[in-house]
């Protein structure tokens, strides 16, 4: 994960844990509460992993946005 300076900050995976990485499409939808960030995997020993990619395009004809629920006085529609 890539911290506020720039600098790459290591995360140390825990056995069993599930990774979930948000897109852009996330981010917009929850008016910003919900971050999409920059990451890189570096393979430290050989082990077996597991990934699965999915991936989720927005409407084409429409603009995505944030229900009421994440936009108050504290939290403005961005």
């Amino acid at each position: 994960m890539i911290g506020k300076s720039g600098a790459l900050l290591a995360v140390d995976p825990c056995l069993a844990t599930l990774f979930v990485l948000l897109g852009d499409l996330a981010q917009t939808w929850s008016n910003g509460r919900l971050c999409n960030v920059k990451h890189r995997v570096q393979c430290k020993e050989a082990n077996t992993r597991v990934s699965i990619a999915t991936f989720l395009a927005g409407p084409k004809e429409e603009a995505v946005e944030s229900p009421p629920e994440f936009v108050n006085s504290d939290h403005p529609r961005l």
